[in-house]
């Protein structure tokens, strides 16, 4: 064994331990308030906008407010709600289920990324703001932000695409 194979398995371990929490169902806890859009009448513009605002927002498991902190389902859900996306579950796992996919070569700004990091269903997710990139909210101890999909790490675990409901 090399040197560098204990490094490379305690990064891969602790990368899938701090991104497993996107993966549960979040402790209960106040809901963002409706946006002024008209639910069912969508916004791409406005969930790019809203989601850079969002850039630096500290983690937090079960969070799904700018106040509160995010987890990565709670950042979708949240600004999919205040752009005017009705209907967009709160979990990661619902989300996959739940929302239509699309294919990886058909993204458009406003698609919800879909990562796994392990066996079975996906346990991160993220939005596409165009030209190759997304905004998620990592781990703890991270900060809501910007990466590139065409990164080594997030290409390789990058496994679906879903379009947000009208």
């Amino acid at each position: 064994m090399t040197r560098r194979a204990p490094l490379a398995a305690f990064s891969l371990l602790a990368v899938a331990l701090l991104l497993g929490g996107c993966a549960t169902t979040p402790p209960l806890n106040m809901r963002a308030a409706p946006s002024s859009t008209p639910h069912g009448h969508g916004d791409r513009q406005r969930l790019v906008r809203l989601l850079h605002e969002a850039v630096g927002t500290p983690y937090r498991y079960g969070g799904d407010t700018p106040r509160s902190g995010f987890d990565c389902s709670g950042l979708v859900y949240w600004a999919s709600r205040e752009a005017g996306y009705a209907g967009v579950p709160r979990t990661v796992r619902e989300q996959y289920r739940q929302l239509r996919h699309v294919p990886l070569n058909q993204l458009r700004p406003g698609d919800v990324l879909f990562f796994r990091f392990r066996r079975g269903p996906p346990t991160h997710d993220g939005i596409y703001i165009g030209h190759g990139r997304f905004i998620h909210s990592p781990a703890t101890g991270d900060h809501v932000s910007i990466e590139r999909l065409n990164s080594r790490f997030w290409s390789r675990h990058l496994i679906a695409a879903a379009r947000l409901p009208r």
